[in-house]
């Protein structure tokens, strides 16, 4: 009988490296797949967080009345933009002085700016007019005076001039910080965080060239909302069909590592085949 012996010192020395061999291998395997795994879920959060934003920007400014774009709470430019959310049914006003300091409307019973605290007054030339409602009260059977003290009427009487309760909503990028601001009226609120990159282009249709047009030449929001329409002999070569917006933001990993990523988002403006609103004027 052949005499059996266990393993000795050495082979199993070696044995044992070839297994610590082997297991730093699968750790370091590991933790290469659990830093690529956490490098694509920030890479995936980051595109998440940004598509976020943009569909909820989207959506608010697809219900801008008359797709128009005004300068409260904010100037509209390229770091920030306003736009008035209805809030109620359209008014027929009756006729009224650019002077006045109201305006009175048709209708049965009394007017509810409750809900939103501003109006939007349009001509059907497409001058607009924003002012806060400071009370309504009846002046008549069916008729009634909405009050803006303060604010006198800029925009000149035709027939078909409509009254809209509208509640401003204005979006700013504080660089700063590097966050999104939203503003409902009551001052601004923190709305995303993180955001390394926030502009705002204005895309107008060319109907001289058929063609769109990003900013285009004469195009300047400065200190005023941008023009619906403007230029040409006629003042409506350039329509505004869309905004562009360009959204970045940034994410860290479990190891430190930022991970960057870019949005670019078009959205298109509502449009009205009666009222086309060419711009917003001042208040007196």
């Amino acid at each position: 009988m052949t005499k059996r012996h266990g393993f000795t010192i050495l082979e199993t020395l070696i044995a044992l490296a070839i297994f610590l061999v082997l297991i730093g291998m699968v750790f370091q395997t590991t933790v290469r797949f659990m830093q690529v795994r956490a490098e694509q879920d920030a890479v995936t959060t980051a595109q998440s967080k940004l598509r976020r934003i943009v569909e909820v920007f989207t959506q608010d400014l697809r219900s801008a009345v008359l797709g128009t774009i005004i300068d409260l709470p904010y100037d509209s430019g390229d770091e920030a933009v306003s736009f008035a959310l209805i809030s109620g049914g359209a008014y027929n006003t009756l006729r009224y002085n650019t002077s006045d300091y109201f305006v009175d409307v048709a209708s049965l019973n009394a007017p509810d700016f409750s809900g939103a605290g501003y109006a939007l007054m349009v001509n059907n030339t497409g001058t607009a007019v924003i002012f806060r409602v400071t009370s309504v009260q009846p002046v008549a059977t069916g008729r009634w005076r909405v009050n803006h003290a303060g604010c006198q009427n800029t925009v000149g009487y035709t027939i078909n001039t409509l009254l809209f309760p509208v509640k401003p909503l204005g979006l700013v990028y504080d660089s700063d910080q590097q966050e999104l601001q939203m503003n409902e009226g009551s001052g601004p609120l923190p709305y995303a965080f993180n955001i390394t990159e926030f502009k705002i282009d204005y895309v107008y249709f060319d109907n001289q060239t058929g063609t769109d047009v990003l900013n285009p030449t004469g195009f300047n929001p400065t200190n005023s909302p941008p023009l619906k329409q403007f230029g040409g002999s006629s003042g409506n070569r350039y329509t505004l069909r869309r905004l562009r917006i360009t959204l970045g933001t940034s994410e860290q990993t479990a190891r430190g590592k930022t991970i960057t990523r870019e949005l670019v988002s078009n959205v298109d403006l509502s449009n009205n085949a009666t009222y086309q609103i060419q711009g917003v004027v001042p208040c007196n």
